[in-house]
């Protein structure tokens, strides 16, 4: 091997990147390999600079995956504004198609739809449960007198009252004007529940202090109690409403059980 390899030229394990390409152009002449073939990383070299620009495309690919990931991170933050927002809008809708825009309270709708869920429970239960109409004694007068900005001040505080003085399973709503009216969802008897206007009457008697006035009303409320009253909301509402007008026959401030004519 070594007359072909001519040592005494080269040395054995010499490697010259020139006899390589004169072998390759060989190799090319031949037609074994495509003609100005490349060497390149060939020969190892302990000494040659590391190829870097791969890491520039990294970088590159880098920058952009974190531009991408930053664009989605502020879509998802504006699309969860916007969903909360929505919801909070949806929320206030149904807030104002269900509630009395005066004093908070549950309007007829929710009211209505309250005490359907409440008789079919007392139904189911075998329970009683009361409904009470409240109008307010001379109220009229309040608002010829001092306006109808002070008598909505007023209609407010009555709300408030009337809150304080059911419990929480109870409902209050205000359906018109200053006609207000209680579901109690639990009561033992008819006597329970008229202790419970002679309550609302007493928590209603005091006066009221609104915008630098006196003001003293009271109210008349009506009773009527499932299932010796009435056995649906139709019922029930209609002898609360003729009981509330009894009780203001007898004198005001007071509530009536509702009694049958005859």
């Amino acid at each position: 091997m070594k007359p072909l390899m001519r040592t005494d030229l080269i040395e054995v394990g010499y490697m010259n990147p020139v006899r390589w390409l004169h072998i390759a152009d060989t190799y090319a002449d031949l037609g074994l390999l495509p003609r100005g073939f490349s060497l390149r990383g060939f020969l190892y070299q302990p000494d040659a600079k590391a190829d870097l620009s791969w890491l520039v495309a990294a970088a590159a690919l880098l920058g952009l995956t974190g531009a991408i990931a930053l664009y989605i991170h502020r879509v998802n933050r504006r699309l969860a504004r916007a969903l909360a927002a929505s919801k909070q809008a949806e929320q206030a809708l149904r807030h104002m198609a269900q509630h009395d825009s005066l004093t908070g309270l549950a309007n007829r709708a929710l009211f209505a739809d309250r005490l359907e869920q409440a008789l079919a429970g007392a139904r189911r239960d075998q329970q009683h449960l009361a409904l009470l109409f409240i109008d307010l004694d001379g109220f009229k007068p309040v608002n010829d007198q001092f306006g109808h900005g002070v008598g909505d001040l007023l209609l407010k505080e009555v709300a408030q009252r009337l809150l304080r003085g059911v419990r929480h399973s109870d409902s209050v709503a205000r359906i018109g004007g200053d006609e207000f009216i209680v579901l109690l969802r639990h009561v033992g008897s008819a006597h329970a529940a008229l202790a419970m206007g002679d309550k609302l009457c007493a928590a209603l008697r005091p006066g009221y202090q609104i915008d630098g006035h006196h003001i003293d009303i009271s109210a008349s409320i009506g009773i009527a109690v499932y299932p010796e009253h009435g056995a649906d909301q139709a019922a029930l509402s209609k002898h609360a409403d003729s009981a509330m007008y009894a009780a203001k026959k007898a004198g005001r401030d007071r509530g009536a059980l509702y009694q049958a004519a005859g």
